[in-house]
């Protein structure tokens, strides 16, 4: 498939903490049969200075496979799905697809209840791809 196919939009996606622990975002498609090409995401929270890693979760990978993780220096400040090439060298910035089943997250070590997890994301979006969970 070339660049063209499918359509290009904006996808934002947010998570509320229940209370202290993890808080993760999910960057998929609501239905199966859908394929996102991320073009660009990033993700914020508004929690301050905690950790916050991006992992990508398939069914092989059930508790994710983490691409990146940092110590965020204070809240809202937005954070590249694709800082793991910045920071490791040896990595390509490859396209990342999302499915139902298959798609990366934002997470974050929430303080308290009700912390703000924030994904914005430019993807392409295909329709009726055959094969896709």
């Amino acid at each position: 498939m070339g660049l063209l196919d499918g359509r290009i939009m904006p996808v934002v996606a947010t998570a509320t903490s229940d209370g202290p622990g993890t808080t993760s975002v999910p960057l998929r498609p609501a239905v199966s049969g859908v394929e996102w090409e991320i073009l660009y995401a990033w993700g914020r929270q508004n929690d301050g200075a905690v950790t916050c890693v991006w992992q990508f979760l398939s069914p092989e990978w059930p508790g994710g496979c983490e691409l990146v993780r940092i110590s965020a220096t204070g809240p809202d400040i937005p954070w590249d799905i694709f800082s793991y090439a910045e920071r490791t060298p040896s990595a390509a910035r490859l396209p990342i697809y999302a499915t139902w089943d298959k798609y990366p997250r934002y997470a974050f070590t929430a303080s308290a209840a009700g912390k703000i997890g924030l994904v914005a994301a430019l993807v392409i979006e295909r329709i009726g791809v055959e094969g896709v969970g």
